[in-house]
């Protein structure tokens, strides 16, 4: 699969640029390249006996030096040093190629060494070669075919695939629209997809993508699908575009990182941002931003966030259905009761976060609504619950009764 030189690319690319640098008068001296691969030393030591025999005809005998100088004027010289330029990777690598078969062939035919199965080949050279080797290599040769080869590969690290992964070109193309890009994404879902052997349909479907989505464990994954060119290509779509559910799993998934949800806020429809909005992991950032979008659906869905900032919940208590979805939804603390109490004592009630004497408060207001919604809050304490027992009306204790049997049957 991989040519002996080409982890010595750039050495090889070395030689050539001083022999084009000569050839051009942009130096006088040829310096000698250090190779680590024998057969790329042997074409450097070639290389510099050539150019020493063109520069140096007075001279009978001829030892290998380290720079050789030129005439710039000596044309007939250039014109050599032209010619070695154009024919020495023809020439020279066909002897290195062929030497090389001659030397893996000969044991075959010698039956010296058994046969190994090309799989098997291809895991070991996988598992021996470092990450950082196989990624200068393609950065050099900015080879599309490379690499997806390598992503099809199963015997590399997920680490490595997901760094290929981010240097591959969709070519402004959808996942499923060329052979190129089904192939890949294929190889994305062959290898993260759980239990695959039974669901192997799936490989040339979005489905498969939203799957592996749904089973992940790993925010790396989350991240490099959520950064692939033709997801971000659909995030102003809806739900007709068949990346709308990838897209969509990726913004509710608990997993899915800060920097993720970030790009969504800016980037995303209306709908993936309303998702986002109601998450506990937005933050105030995000929360500014999405209240500053100006969307009403995506700022009513603010208002149900358990988790709002100070500051955002300040500018949502000019709307009076934010502030009791605020009230209902948001996880109180005294100042943000303090509030919220004299307007929407009721729907502070319902709060699953209010505490002991947050319950007191509002069972001295003496309001029936309140009491109603206090009654039908399984979070309240035993002795608010007797209080309202004792003090409220026949519905607030069928609401009492009922709040009582939900809460033991959940707990049974």
């Amino acid at each position: 699969m991989f040519e002996i030189a080409t982890s010595d690319l750039q050495l090889l690319e070395n030689i050539i640029n001083n022999i084009f640098d000569i050839a051009e008068g942009k130096r006088s001296t040829y310096e000698k390249v250090l190779c680590k691969d024998k057969k790329i030393e042997k074409l450097n030591d070639i290389v510099i006996h050539r150019l020493a025999s063109m520069i140096s005809t007075k001279k009978k005998d001829i030892h290998p030096i380290e720079e050789v100088t030129l005439s710039h004027n000596n044309e007939s010289k250039l014109d050599k040093i032209g010619e070695i330029q154009n024919t020495y990777e023809d020439n020279q690598h066909s002897r290195l190629i062929n030497n090389k078969h001659n030397a893996i062939n000969e044991p075959y035919k010698e039956e010296k060494v058994e046969s190994v199965p090309t799989n098997m080949l291809k895991n070991d050279f996988t598992s021996e070669t470092d990450d950082d080797t196989y990624l200068m290599i393609l950065k050099l040769s900015h080879n599309k075919y490379k690499i997806k080869s390598l992503l099809q590969n199963s015997a590399i690290s997920d680490k490595l695939f997901l760094k290929l992964l981010k240097m591959y070109s969709w070519s402004n193309e959808n996942f499923f629209e060329n052979n190129d890009n089904r192939d890949v994404s294929a190889a994305i879902i062959l290898r993260f997809y759980a239990d695959i052997e039974r669901h192997s349909h799936v490989k040339y479907s979005v489905q498969g993508f939203v799957r592996i989505i749904v089973q992940c464990k790993e925010p790396l994954l989350l991240d490099a699908i959520a950064y692939l060119e033709p997801l971000q290509k659909s995030f102003k779509s809806d739900a007709k575009d068949q990346n709308y559910s990838i897209i969509t799993a990726i913004a509710t998934h608990s997993l899915t990182s800060p920097s993720v949800l970030n790009m969504l806020v800016k980037k995303a429809s209306s709908y993936v941002k309303t998702l986002i909005a109601m998450r506990t992991d937005c933050d105030d950032s995000m929360q500014k931003i999405l209240y500053e979008d100006g969307d009403d659906i995506v700022t009513e869905a603010l208002s149900h966030n358990e988790n709002l900032d100070k500051k955002v919940v300040k500018l949502l208590l000019k709307n009076d259905l934010y502030a009791k979805n605020i009230a209902k939804h948001i996880r109180l603390n005294d100042e943000i009761f303090d509030m919220l109490i004299k307007k929407y004592s009721s729907q502070l009630a319902r709060n699953y976060s209010i505490s002991f004497d947050m319950q007191k408060k509002l069972f001295e207001i003496n309001n029936e609504y309140t009491k109603i919604a206090l009654a039908s809050n399984k979070y309240i304490d035993n002795y608010s619950m007797v209080n309202l027992l004792f003090n409220g009306s026949q519905d607030i204790n069928f609401d009492i009764f009922i709040n009582r049997d939900i809460t033991t049957k959940t707990d049974k």
